[in-house]
């Protein structure tokens, strides 16, 4: 079957209806979208009984997929919810498009991809390298967006000065500190290893991103909607012995932490309705470690936005 370029008249083809007996009022559908020509897949959950309020709520994971991370959450939202989640081009069940898989391109990709299934606005969950893609995805698409919960995020908001100050300066390398990161950053590249060429790719440009401290996110409108950013303390306090570098690794360790905290709580102070969640109860995947958590930050910019809910949906 030959697919055409993303349009809203394009081929859509809804395969494996069903509703899982620990979801039984929500049936979940797979999806496979044209884009451009390639094949994107995409899970909707969605409520059972027709004419239910369905705010949208849109999953995207982590470095290299993650869109299976999600089933525990799932599980304890509201089943008047219509849930989103899909695989990236290249990753799950989704063709590669030959495109770089930047931040901008990627929200392009979604966003076609919901304008096909689902009406705004959204509420955009992302976890990891996801909150950097929601993040671009509010900023080029602001009116679409009615809250974000960032889980655990990649930290687009630090910057060459902030680690100066809060990292490299207390360990006295303010002047050499970007160098040091940048052997850190090498070491851990190579010790990583080989991975599938879209994995790599995310890889790369996520490796770029943060080189340039997400340049392109400084004049990245962002939207007045509710926010809660949810972070973890669980937090490796060494460096391998084989990374000499003229500093204490648990230090350092301690003082990024630190940074990150701080840098993540000075965004939700720069949003109207923003808020700071950290937990020492998980690792990096607290959607699995603590789903319960997840569930209820989402259930709290579900509260906090009027718009996404109405008198007897059920929502809380």
């Amino acid at each position: 079957m030959t697919l055409t370029p993303f349009k809203r008249t394009a081929v859509i083809i809804f395969l494996s209806v069903s509703t899982a007996s620990a979801e039984s009022s929500r049936i979940t559908r797979e999806v496979f979208l044209d884009n451009r020509g390639h094949v994107l897949h995409v899970t909707v959950r969605a409520p059972a009984r027709a004419g239910l309020v369905r705010s949208t709520i849109v999953l995207e994971g982590g470095l290299g997929g993650g869109s299976e991370t999600w089933s525990e959450v799932v599980a304890r939202l509201p089943k008047s919810l219509r849930i989103i989640s899909y695989d990236r081009p290249g990753l799950g069940k989704s063709q590669s498009d030959g495109e770089s898989p930047t931040p901008e391109r990627i929200a392009d990709v979604l966003e076609a991809a919901l304008q096909r299934i689902a009406r705004p606005p959204y509420l955009l969950v992302g976890h990891s390298w996801g909150g950097v893609l929601i993040r671009e995805f509010a900023g080029r698409y602001p009116q679409e967006v009615a809250a974000l919960v960032f889980v655990d995020p990649t930290n687009w908001t630090e910057t060459a000065a902030g680690r100066a100050q809060y990292v490299f300066g207390p360990l006295g390398h303010a002047a050499d500190g970007e160098a040091l990161r940048l052997k850190i950053d090498e070491y851990f590249y190579k010790e990583a290893g080989d991975f599938a060429p879209a994995v790599q790719a995310e890889i790369d440009v996520s490796r770029e991103a943060r080189r340039r401290d997400f340049l392109s996110f400084v004049r990245l409108p962002m939207p007045s909607v509710p926010v809660v950013v949810v972070l973890t303390t669980q937090w490796p306090h060494e460096l391998p012995q084989e990374l000499t570098l003229p500093f204490d690794g648990s230090q350092y360790q301690d003082l990024v932490l630190s940074y990150r905290i701080h840098s993540m709580a000075m965004f939700c102070h720069g949003v109207p309705d923003g808020m700071l969640v950290t937990t020492s109860r998980s690792g990096h995947y607290i959607q699995v470690d603590e789903p319960e958590l997840v569930a209820w930050a989402i259930r709290r910019v579900l509260g906090s936005r009027p718009g996404l809910k109405r008198k007897g949906s059920g929502l809380q």
